[in-house]
């Protein structure tokens, strides 16, 4: 068998060469936003999109020392395609099948490795592209048409031409037990990854402890102890949520970001099943079980938590300020250079990976750069660093639409940081400038970000 040799860290591993279609010298990558470590995000290779991850993180090597560093593989298997960043590539070699001592995945050791050889005296462990494509491709499904990567992560259906908005309901999608479950984006306050968890003597099992949230202690439930009666240990994803007034964490297996379903999509389940509002026939007729969010705090089951939750934790900012009614705006936050921005959530239709815009004559004046065409609709591009007066000199990674009274318009972003709620009373009234796009300023985690007129974006 032909095998290609390289280098992960100190390590030698090896994968058939029969999958390695190229070797390339890294590329800008085009990060996403609700992923593993290991996944670095998408590259554009020769026009076609491709997921990058870094082998280092996958085999529990410890990041590489810079993006930049190594080169990348693109592998190719009956399971898709995938880049793979390692450090270096040795040499393609012929070995024996009978000098391979194969291993088996139920033996308990790492599910991408599938067997061991010596080549030049140096142990080279041999590892299962199939394997590799397979894990990536079942935690980021790909769909290879008109809407792109980056817009099926978030769901192609983020938004239809024919519907209003309003026929929409944007829900949180995570998997738990291997199965896709969401909660409707009203009862989520954000995504955090886990931290060191102590446990609580006494608490219910579906309680597996308390975990520090930027000094404050958040309770953590098991999602997969409240669906399926055990505790999941390795849940690396916590889902903020509030129950009844008080911050609680929900542990899941994977998140894989926002999508907006229709009403129609959503078939209701029989009364009996509590825990479960209904199922959502999704893109790729995926079944996703929608969460009945009101039986976590049900009565019964409430009385339970209660005590764990008014001695470990704290109750909501709004509460704390006093008796004040206040409005919440839940806000998309995003990058461009160093200014840190917002646009009200459901203004954004969806998002969309980056491409340079085709150029129209004399739009620079009114902060257009150009056009593109998504889904067979064509909408301006907006410079919004030059509207904003941002300087900056990194690469656009995607684009925002925005919407407003059927107008859309694409906003080129560098990155897009997370969802987010801002009590209204929190923000502070700010000139609109010659621009007109600010509508006001705001902070979050102690940090200026500046909230954009989404109307007047989009005109």
């Amino acid at each position: 068998m032909d095998v290609v040799i390289f280098q992960v860290a100190d390590h030698l591993y090896a994968v058939n060469a029969d999958a390695v279609r190229e070797v390339i010298e890294p590329v800008p990558v085009t990060p996403l936003p609700f992923v593993s470590r290991e996944v670095e995000g998408l590259i554009n290779v020769s026009g076609k999109v491709v997921l990058q991850i870094c082998v280092s993180l996958c085999l529990g090597r410890g990041e590489m020392a810079t993006p930049v560093e190594g080169v990348v593989m693109l592998l190719a298997s009956t399971h898709g395609n995938c880049a793979c960043r390692v450090l270096r590539v040795i040499a393609r070699v012929a070995v024996d099948d009978a000098t391979i001592s194969y291993t088996s995945s139920a033996e308990g050791g790492d599910l991408l490795l599938c067997g061991e050889f010596l080549w030049n005296a140096a142990l080279v462990l041999l590892l299962d592209p199939a394997r590799l494509m397979r894990e990536q491709n079942r935690e980021m499904p790909t769909n290879e048409d008109e809407t792109g990567l980056v817009a099926e992560r978030y769901g192609s259906d983020l938004y239809s031409g024919s519907k209003a908005h309003g026929d929409l309901f944007p829900c949180l999608l995570f998997s738990c037990n291997s199965e896709l479950f969401a909660f409707r984006f009203d009862d989520v306050a954000e995504v955090v990854e886990r931290g060191e968890i102590t446990p609580m003597p006494g608490a219910p099992p579906e309680m597996p402890g308390v975990m520090l949230l930027r000094g404050s202690p958040l309770p953590l439930f098991s999602m997969q102890a409240i669906l399926f009666g055990k505790v999941e240990e390795s849940a690396p994803f916590i889902v903020v949520v509030n129950l009844n007034g008080y911050r609680a964490g929900i542990l899941v297996e994977r998140v894989f970001g926002f999508q907006r379903f229709s009403k129609e999509s959503l078939r209701p389940l029989a009364e009996e099943q509590t825990l479960l509002e209904g199922i959502i026939t999704a893109e790729g007729h995926r079944m996703v079980a929608l969460i009945r969010f009101a039986a976590l705090t049900a009565p019964e089951r409430f009385a339970l938590w209660c005590p764990w939750l008014i001695a470990g934790a704290v109750t909501a900012e709004g509460e704390a300020r006093g008796e004040r009614s206040t409005t919440m705006l839940r806000l998309l936050l995003f990058r461009i250079g160093r200014e840190l921005l917002a646009l009200p959530l459901d203004m954004v239709e969806r998002i969309e990976e980056y491409s340079e815009p085709t150029a129209t004559p004399g739009d620079e004046g009114g902060g257009v750069s150009g056009v593109i065409q998504i889904q067979g609709n064509v909408m301006p591009v907006r410079n919004l660093a030059k509207l904003a007066g941002i300087v900056s000199t990194a690469p656009s990674s995607v684009y925002l639409i925005v919407s407003n009274s059927g107008n859309r318009c694409a906003l080129p972003v560098e990155k897009v940081e997370r969802v987010v709620d801002i009590d209204e009373a929190d923000i502070e009234p700010a000139g609109s400038g010659q621009s007109g796009i600010l509508n006001g300023i705001c902070k979050y985690h102690g940090k200026l970000v500046s909230l954009l007129d989404g109307e007047r974006l989009a005109v």
